[in-house]
């Protein structure tokens, strides 16, 4: 026959500390000092101070002068941004398009439209990672609308931004 449970003794002395484990492997080494930037404006010191005519084709049209070139030392993260604003009586839609090396891909999720106003300001801003080496980004349009663009009037101008990490 078994008798009741005793009383829990008291607890033992702790083992030895075990091993130390492995160093893990080193990470890669972040972004250092201040982005680079580069920028692309409508200017009046521009070709024909700066003006253009639209293409009313609603075909898919660069920008003039909205045509940044950069070049990334490390992948990196970038920030793109863009403005273009100019009298419309109709509508617009604006979008970017990145190069990589001679191929060239809209940007999905960059369309802005702006519709059915005298006067439209499209801008957006994009963010991603981008790999090493040499990088080109543009602006595009598309209208059925005829306009002249002359960044000379207070309310017309036109902008694109490149911020990258890769230092």
């Amino acid at each position: 026959m078994i008798g009741p449970q005793g009383a829990t003794g008291p607890q033992g002395a702790a083992g030895p500390q075990g091993l130390q484990g492995l160093v893990g492997p080193t990470g890669p080494q972040g972004p250092a000092g201040m982005p680079q930037i580069v920028s692309a404006v409508g200017a009046v010191t521009s070709p024909n101070n700066g003006k253009w005519n639209s293409n009313s084709d609603n075909s898919w049209h660069s920008v003039p002068e909205l045509d940044v070139s950069w070049t990334m030392v490390n992948a990196g993260p970038v920030a793109i941004s863009f403005n273009l604003s100019v009298p419309m009586n109709g509508s617009i839609v604006t979008r970017l398009k990145l190069f990589a090396g001679a191929t060239a891909t809209a940007v999905a999720g960059t369309n802005v439209v702006v519709g059915n106003t005298a006067y439209a300001a499209n801008v957006g801003t994009y963010y991603t990672t981008l790999p090493a080496g040499s990088h080109r980004v543009i602006l595009e349009y598309r209208t059925n609308s005829g306009f002249l663009f002359d960044p000379g009037v207070d309310y017309e101008s036109s902008r694109l931004q490149v911020m990258s990490f890769d230092q």
